[in-house]
């Protein structure tokens, strides 16, 4: 299973730990959410979220794209910090795509990091 699942709430925690690739990118197709609404996003880099371990470089990015390569985290993913958690959200819920594909890009080789979605 891709994510852990927090059963016992309205709003749902969904957890992903990634490792970069050679040239500093990772990716995972996320189909199975059609139908849910994203109510906010954290980044936490390092080994399992750890600040600390193989920590991505500074202003990486994380992206949700579509099949017309939009991206529903609407650049608020852009950036992010090499060292501190991050989160971001919208005024209002975002629908979740109906093809969707998560994207690290520019972390540096094998480095690693967390992204938390809750989704309602």
């Amino acid at each position: 299973m891709l994510f852990k699942k927090d059963d016992d709430r309205k709003i749902t925690r969904f957890e992903k730990t990634w490792i970069s690739d050679g040239s500093g990118d990772f990716t995972v197709a996320l189909d199975d959410y059609k139908g849910y609404e994203i109510v906010a996003v954290q980044t936490v880099p390092g080994e399992n979220g750890d600040r600390s371990t193989d920590c991505p470089s500074a202003n990486y990015n994380v992206t949700l794209i579509d099949d017309y390569g939009f991206d529903w985290f609407y650049g608020e993913g852009l950036g992010r910090s090499d060292s501190v958690a991050e989160a971001f959200c919208r005024s209002g819920r975002i629908p979740f795509p109906d093809v969707a594909t998560l994207t690290i890009a520019d972390a540096g080789s094998a480095k690693q990091g967390l992204v938390n979605i809750w989704i309602a």
